[in-house]
């Protein structure tokens, strides 16, 4: 490790010298717009550790994007948000996105399950992955910290953190809105409103909508469009100071979205499989068609509230936030991906929770800055139900119904959470220019898995997975947490920082194989340095960090049979790498932002990992691997993005020209590493006009100027051949905006 950590070194270090075509882990690439000739770049804030603090003063890795960056740089959407943010890989599933980070995230969507790179709205957390897709309704800036953040966030926050931070209403009445059209009938909207209602008291609303209504794609075998969305996100905010030092904020939304993005697979171009359904005929669609008997979709819908209440105490900030979450998902899938009927799942899960977070903050004339706190958090998931139908020539499966098919099993669960922990943290000036903070956190979680599995006689099902019916399962994990930083300041416009940090994923069940026993905790230490610079009388921000993780009790599947898997914690990993960062105003008009990410993530161990082959018929049977020096899944070795924006000013207003390119140098999507997406680059483009109060503007974008062809998951598994889910072809379109 000690190699490891020298080469880290040298890379963050040596990034002072390497031209101006990385950026990362720790800058914000938001759109500078320096408003004269001379000027530098704006300021950023954010609250990384849960406190505003210029991006420059933390140490930890932190990615900030505007609202206005994202929307030139055509980054409309959460699964787009890595061609942003190197060493972020967001990539299709059935149901959600999943997100990984540096290496680390999770694939299951099984209810009650969660992810590794936490997801925060406006402080809250998200518990359930399939709230991973939403556009960017209300939005201020999005911050991505790097890293394990076990202290202030806690757990599940092995990768790191995804914060959404929307906007806030003011003294101010303010009306803006857009209206855009598309290729394969998009349709988007968007509307803000924000005033004052009375004396210390404002409202806002925020409203959009979006629907493709023709998917580029087609189903082959039983019509219609493929690669549809349908979504609506509505959210709104009540501020409100009754008091000198008192300020309560009140928050509801809703989302709901209609797709079939990561659902609506196709089989691999190359099949020429034999048998039934498949008839021995090459699939000769493109890849962005389906020839499923079935209808592949997903629906979900999110409701959330939440109060937060800050109390200036003059020593201290108290804070409260209170949230509640309802998700649910409807999933329509079908499981074999072909013309034939031969295996389809119907879901519906929901999960409800509540959480209550209780911080105090303080900041000392000395420089000394602390926090503590109290989490409280509080969730039910439940499948009801989970139905798998196949044939009615199926042997050993219940009667039949009106529809042909008959249930294989049917599962009704619920997996309850209850997790409470203390934290704190504090920063202790040891000179005028070099700080050490301290971290640490304790959890307590308690995991309950309860429910039935049976088939249309009432029978426990052998197939595919036995349990007891009922069954009820319950345990209590506790982990410790912590964080040691050391910070120095060269200058105001220099700084470097070296950190210790641990973290780890909660224990859980594997509610999809209810035989399956409890998982422990998956841990990690992390080793990180970083520099953080302003240059050229802070026209040009550059970033740069360093890392080595030791990542522990990965929990994975393993072969326990020759044809069943099992969950357990079997696997350990080494990650290390580099990420560069640079944003500069090249003039008053021109601007550049840019990254680069190294990443290295090995399996140090995996024995008994499953993994398939391809059959002369084309179709995957499952064998067992030593997975041990395989690549991670979604870990691209190399990701690189650069964006220029240049205003032209006119006697009318001004025009905008923006363009970004994006390279990701492949990813494997499974342990055994036979599954893999090549190299590709995406290349968006826009062109904005404005008028001179920037009051309206008229936009033309296009995303994947190229029409690079590539897919954002492939799936292998045994008796099925392999299917995988294409990217977003050439898109483009309109937008007109108006704002008061």
């Amino acid at each position: 490790m000690q190699n490891k950590l020298m080469w880290a070194n040298g890379l963050a270090l040596g990034a002072l010298i390497l031209p101006c075509g990385g950026a990362l882990a720790q800058t914000a690439p938001v759109q500078p717009s320096p408003t004269s000739e001379g000027s530098g770049l704006e300021e950023i804030v954010v609250t990384a550790q849960r406190r505003a603090e210029r991006l420059q003063d933390v140490p930890v890795a932190v990615t900030a994007l505007t609202a206005a960056s994202l929307a030139t740089q055509g980054i409309g959407r959460s699964i787009d948000l890595n061609q942003k943010v190197p060493g972020l890989a967001i990539t299709a599933n059935p149901r959600s996105p999943v997100v990984f980070l540096r290496g680390i995230g999770a694939t299951s969507v099984q209810s009650g399950q969660e992810a590794n790179v936490g997801l925060y709205i406006d402080g809250v957390y998200v518990p359930s992955m399939n709230a991973n897709v939403f556009g960017f309704n209300n939005l201020e800036r999005i911050e991505v910290l790097r890293g394990p953040q076990g202290t202030l966030f806690g757990r599940n926050t092995t990768g790191g953190v995804v914060q959404i931070v929307t906007r806030e209403p003011g003294d101010e009445a303010v009306v803006e809105g857009s209206l855009g059209y598309g290729n394969y009938d998009a349709i988007s909207g968007s509307a803000y409103l924000a005033a004052p209602l009375a004396q210390n008291v404002s409202a806002d609303l925020a409203l959009q909508v979006y629907d493709r209504r023709n998917g580029w794609g087609r189903n082959v075998t039983i019509g219609g469009k493929l690669h549809t969305n349908k979504n609506f996100n509505l959210r709104s905010k009540l501020v409100f100071t009754p008091g000198s030092g008192t300020k309560i904020t009140l928050t509801g939304g809703y989302f709901q979205s209609r797709l079939d993005e990561g659902s609506a697979r196709n089989v691999m171009p190359y099949i020429t499989s034999t048998p039934a359904g498949f008839g021995g005929a090459k699939f000769t669609g493109s890849i962005y068609d389906s020839q499923q008997d079935f209808r592949s979709y997903d629906k979900t819908r999110n409701y959330m509230a939440s109060a937060r209440i800050e109390q200036d105490l003059g020593f201290a900030q108290l804070i409260n936030v209170a949230a509640y979450q309802h998700i649910e998902t409807d999933t329509f899938l079908d499981n074999d991906q072909t013309p034939a009927f031969r295996s389809r799942t119907i879901w519906h899960d929901s999960t409800k929770s509540f959480s209550n977070e209780l911080q105090l903050q303080g900041n000392s004339s000395s420089g000394l800055k602390w926090v503590a706190g109290l989490y409280y958090f509080d969730a039910d998931a439940t499948e009801d139900p989970f139905v798998v139908e196949v044939p009615c020539a199926t042997p050993g499966v219940g009667t039949c119904g009106a529809n042909g098919a008959a249930t294989s099993f049917r599962r009704v669960s619920s997996l309850t959470t209850r997790s409470f922990a203390p934290f704190g943290q504090v920063t202790i000036p040891v000179s005028a220019a070099t700080n050490i903070t301290l971290g640490a956190r304790y959890t307590v979680d308690r995991r309950r898995l309860a429910g039935s599995q049976v088939n249309a006689a009432g029978a426990p099902v052998v197939f595919p997975n036995a349990a007891p019916n009922p069954y009820d399962h319950e345990k209590t994990y506790e982990r410790a947490t912590y964080k040691l930083v050391l910070d120095h300041h060269f200058s105001r416009d220099v700084m470097a920082y070296a950190s210790l940090s641990t973290g780890f994923k909660s224990g859980n069940y594997n509610g999809g194989s209810p035989k399956d026993p409890p998982v422990n905790p998956e841990n990690i230490t992390a080793y990180e340095i970083g520099l953080k610079t302003e240059l050229l009388d802070r026209r040009v921000r550059l970033n740069t960090a360093a890392f080595y993780y030791d990542y522990k009790d990965l929990v994975v599947l393993v072969r326990d049979t020759p044809t069943t898997t099992l969950q357990t914690n079997a696997a350990a990993a080494e990650i290390y790498g580099g990420e560069i960062e640079l944003n500069a105003a090249v003039t008053s008009d021109l601007s550049l932002q840019a990254g680069l990410s190294y990443l290295h993530a090995r399996y140090t161990r995996f024995p008994n990992a499953p993994g398939t082959i391809l059959l002369a018929t084309n179709l995957a049977q499952g064998t067992t691997v030593n997975a041990s020096g395989n690549t991670l899944p979604r870990a691209p070795e190399v990701t690189a993005n650069v964006g220029v924006d240049y205003k032209l000013r006119t006697g009318f207003g001004s025009v905008l020209f923006s363009g970004s390119f994006y390279h990701n140098s492949g990813i494997f999507f499974e342990p055994d590493n036979r599954l893999r997406q090549g190299a590709y680059s995406l290349v968006n483009s826009s062109i904005t006009f404005a008028d001179a109060d920037d009051r309206f503007s008229l936009q033309f974008w296009a995303n994947n100027l190229l029409d690079e062809q590539y897919h954002s998951m492939i799936v292998s598994s045994s008796g099925n051949p392999d299917f995988g889910a294409a990217g977003a072809p050439r898109t483009y379109g309109v937008t007109l905006g108006v704002k008061f």
